[in-house]
């Protein structure tokens, strides 16, 4: 895997590796991209001064195709096999594209406010944002509403889903709260964590939540949202996670956290004070160089003087062939104790040696 992510002010998409955040490579992009998503072969990204979500290849950082504009700054991405959603700001709709070539296909009523937050599940989109607060519940197929939960009590900057239930975070309310995936219905809150719940990562245990003012990770446990460990003070707005660990960020570096204890494992070079507005943690791992294909060298027992073949020695093993200057090709091999091909090796017989493509 790798870790992606986008400098505001360079306007700069970088490529890190995930297992120490060395840099291997970069691309100049035309604007500051504000949200990241991606698949096994391709970063989807938006930003300004154009609305429009830009396809780049993961091997290249290169830029394939553009969507239509949104209309106004994007906020967040998601993305499933066939598509991607974009919510954000002034419309505050969300709108969908379709993955292949980027062209626009539907779009929701609007939120009420700006989208901040989106997740998915395999049949539905969950909505979360600014004036409106609440978690909404679309149908991926029309993007029709489906259920509201009551108002989280602030902006709402971030969610996570399991099979379950829905975990938000954001403003005002300082904590997580959980809801029921099937009808958005209230069930527990955590305890006072920070001013602003900026990002959500979680796994089938537990939730990680990066907060503003103290600036740190919280690790929360999702069956009661009791807090079980907090991170060193850093920047973290934007989240990755993989399965040991988590990829934090918000200001000039990428944080490497060991999902255990949250404790820094590993961090980026600084990006001299550029903020990093968006990252994405996934795609294709490294792969290996194709083997290299050994020749396939084979023996045969021919009558002499070039005849017929006779059979192949199979099982014949220790083969060595000698070249000497003024001298014959020497050639030596062994047979198993027993091989039945044995009996072939009389009468004047050749043993020849060549290479097999």
């Amino acid at each position: 895997m790798y870790a992606y992510a986008c400098l505001e002010d360079l306007k700069k998409l970088k490529k890190l590796k995930d297992s120490d955040l060395t840099e291997i490579a970069e691309a100049s992009c035309t604007k500051a991209m504000y949200s990241l998503t991606g698949d096994a072969m391709h970063i989807y990204g938006d930003g300004e001064p154009s609305s429009a979500i830009g396809k780049y290849r993961q091997s290249t950082l290169s830029l394939e195709k553009q969507s239509p504009d949104y209309g106004g700054q994007i906020h967040v991405l998601v993305n499933d096999d066939s598509y991607i959603y974009a919510g954000g700001a002034t419309i505050c709709r969300v709108k969908r594209y379709l993955k292949s070539d980027m062209s626009f296909i539907d779009e929701s009523l609007s939120y009420g406010g700006t989208i901040n937050a989106l997740t998915q599940d395999t049949v539905h989109l969950y909505v979360g944002g600014e004036v409106t607060q609440t978690v909404w519940k679309l149908l991926k197929s029309d993007l029709s509403k489906v259920a509201e939960s009551s108002s989280y009590g602030g902006m709402i900057c971030a969610l996570a889903v399991d099979n379950d239930y829905i975990y938000v975070g954001g403003d005002t309310p300082k904590r997580i709260k959980k809801y029921l995936k099937s009808d958005l219905a209230y069930v527990a809150e955590s305890a006072d964590l920070s001013n602003r719940l900026r990002s959500i990562a979680s796994d089938s245990e537990y939730i990680y939540t990066g907060g503003m003012t103290p600036y740190v990770v919280h690790k929360l446990l999702k069956s009661n949202l009791s807090k079980v460990a907090e991170s060193p003070a850093m920047d973290c707005w934007e989240m990755g996670i993989s399965k040991d660990y988590i990829y934090v960020t918000g200001w000039d570096q990428v944080y490497k956290l060991s999902k255990t204890d949250l404790s820094i494992v590993g961090q980026s070079q600084s990006y001299n004070q550029d903020y990093i507005e968006a990252l994405w943690v996934g795609g294709m791992p490294s792969l290996p160089p194709p083997p290299v294909e050994l020749p396939h060298y084979v023996l045969e027992v021919h009558e002499p003087n070039g005849g017929n073949l006779v059979c192949m020695l199979e099982n014949a093993h220790n083969v060595k062939w000698s070249q000497r200057i003024n001298e014959l090709d020497t050639l030596t091999f062994s047979l198993p104790s027993g091989d039945p091909k044995a009996a072939e090796l009389i009468g004047g017989r050749e043993i020849w040696l060549y290479r097999r493509s």
